[in-house]
């Protein structure tokens, strides 16, 4: 990947999703190239098979399982999720 193509750093955590065959992701290197650089950078995200870049947004649903056991799992380390202000907060910069 071209340098700066990812963020090396965030103030907030991070879950990432998309389909496998999202060609948006493709004109960026391709899913397992991002996949990889997320892992390095220790960043949680899920992978949908069977939806390109649209068919994902119109299977939103699908990821709702995985994105709620990643607040559970920031739940469990000290964030809340009721109003997800502390998150949102370190976010904005605030």
């Amino acid at each position: 990947m071209p340098p700066n193509f990812l963020v090396d750093s965030l103030p907030c955590p991070l879950f990432a999703f998309w389909g496998e065959d999202d060609e948006e992701i493709a004109f960026g290197g391709g899913v397992q190239l991002l996949a990889s650089g997320l892992d390095r950078r220790g960043l949680k995200h899920a992978s949908f098979t069977g939806h390109d870049h649209n068919g994902m947004l119109d299977h939103i649903n699908e990821a709702l399982p995985s994105v709620l056991a990643w607040f559970d799992e920031l739940e469990g380390r000290g964030h809340r999720r009721a109003s997800g202000l502390p998150i949102a907060r370190r976010c904005a910069g605030r």
